[in-house]
């Protein structure tokens, strides 16, 4: 089961950043609201869905493929935004006085 989650996250994650990095280009974190970090993960959940349904549309009972476009987008919006917050929290614990980097800089 472990394994399965691991899976699933690591497609969410990849597409949400993907998006991310497109959508927020040259904003630091500061400067990015919840609502739209939110937006941004049920995007990625919706083309992990499509991409998960689409590559075996025959294989799935009659109305079982909604099951992946209703779990996987909340999956990847609750995650954007605990990952958000952690990194938000997380810049002010280590705040030296150094200005919050922008999402270009690696």
């Amino acid at each position: 089961m472990i394994i399965a989650g691991a899976v699933w996250g690591v497609g969410i994650g990849t597409s949400f950043s993907a998006i991310l990095a497109i959508a927020a280009r040259g904003r630091s974190l500061d400067e990015l609201s919840c609502s739209r970090v939110a937006s941004v993960g049920v995007l990625g959940g919706l083309l992990l869905a499509g991409l998960v349904v689409g590559g075996s549309w025959g294989d799935w009972p009659n109305g079982a493929a909604i099951v992946p476009f209703s779990i996987l987008p909340l999956l990847g919006a609750g995650g954007g935004v605990a990952s958000l917050l952690v990194a938000r929290k997380a810049g002010r614990a280590l705040g030296s006085g150094e200005e919050t980097g922008s999402l270009l800089e690696g």
